[in-house]
């Protein structure tokens, strides 16, 4: 395991496929903790490729507390466990400001603020992900996307603030048993939740 804390990370390039990170953790790099470093201006050609902080095949690895912003994804997941993900800081992202890519399983996304990403905010975007938990996250102003895009199984949505984005969650078509309760959801463009599936709990949430 390692420890790394307060680095700055900016101006990284990739051509190719994961490329270009601020910081990346990859191939059995597991439990480890990433605390106070700020990633920026992290770039790519390819979209898994240019993120701020990467974590890829990798487990039980902890975020906290770090800033990213103006990277390809602000923090991007990809087969990746049991991660927390918590007290971060992203936005301006060119596309999510927190992406849980494929094959994730068991992550929780808590207490992060999240805002301004140029698609969606958090992206579950994968059906392949199952028993992702977004907890306690402020999301906004994702005008052109979603505030949380859902398309994993078994997934909980709870106690989120949401708003000014175009759609404040969207459930995607074909996944199930998922969650959405408790969450305050408001001054969205088009819909507060749409809902493309069956199968899911939806309860106790405040939309306006």
């Amino acid at each position: 395991s390692n420890t790394l804390l307060n680095n700055t990370c900016y101006y990284n390039y990739g051509s190719v496929n994961y490329d270009g990170n601020g910081i990346l953790l990859s191939i059995g790099s597991n439990d480890n903790d990433l605390i106070n470093n700020t990633c920026f201006e992290n770039n790519a050609t390819n979209v898994n490729a240019g993120n701020g902080i990467s974590i890829m095949f990798s487990d039980n690895n902890r975020l906290h507390n770090n800033t990213l912003y103006n990277n390809t994804n602000g923090i991007h997941l990809y087969d990746a466990d049991h991660g927390n993900i918590t007290s971060n800081y992203a936005h301006d992202n060119r596309r999510d400001g927190i992406s849980i890519n494929t094959m994730c399983l068991d992550d929780l996304i808590l207490n992060n603020t999240v805002f301004e990403n140029h698609l969606n905010g958090i992206s579950d975007n994968s059906n392949s992900n199952e028993f992702t938990k977004i907890i306690n996250n402020t999301i906004y102003n994702h005008t052109s996307q979603y505030g949380i895009f859902l398309t994993g199984r078994y997934t909980i949505v709870e106690n989120n603030t949401i708003h000014n984005s175009n759609y404040g969650i969207l459930v995607a078509n074909g996944i199930y048993n998922y969650t959405i309760t408790n969450n305050t959801i408001y001054d969205n463009v088009n819909l507060g939740i749409s809902i493309q599936c069956d199968g899911g709990n939806i309860s106790n949430n405040t939309i306006y």
